[in-house]
């Protein structure tokens, strides 16, 4: 699929790899303007989701990738990783070939790529909460040392 074509699918997947991609671009100011567009994207599109799928790939991706913070008490990483994995059972990702019982309308569960596509991310939402679970849990655990 052509770049360009993630905008219409959803603009917060698009935005996000747009960021993802500029920042290894030697002007800054590119990514500067991505990041704040994703900033604004964020919010809007956990709080109101067309498709989920897209939504759950950019913040994963942000999950890898974060955009820069100046605290790390500032870093939604963890409350990403969250949203994602709580975004994916709602979706009915934890149950392979039941994705019809978590959908109001008719989906086509004949194509297997999608099948597999849609394993493959519940496999990425656990592991990406996990992970945020276990560092957050070794922080706590530090903290109270």
């Amino acid at each position: 699929m052509p770049f360009i074509s993630y905008h219409a699918q959803s603009p917060f997947l698009f935005w996000t790899m747009a960021c993802t991609g500029a920042r290894r671009f030697h002007d800054l100011g590119y990514f500067q303007q991505a990041a704040s567009k994703v900033r604004g994207l964020v919010t809007a599109s956990l709080l109101q989701i067309q498709d989920p799928i897209p939504t759950i790939q950019a913040i994963l991706i942000l999950c890898l990738w974060p955009l820069p913070v100046d605290n790390m008490w500032k870093d939604p990483s963890h409350v990403m990783a969250g949203a994602a994995m709580q975004l994916a059972v709602q979706n009915g990702l934890h149950k392979s070939r039941h994705e019809q019982d978590f959908r109001r309308t008719q989906i086509n569960n004949n194509d297997q790529d999608i099948g597999v596509c849609r394993v493959h991310l519940w496999l990425h939402c656990v592991i990406h909460f996990q992970r945020f679970v276990r560092r957050l849990s070794s922080v706590l655990v530090y903290s109270l040392l």
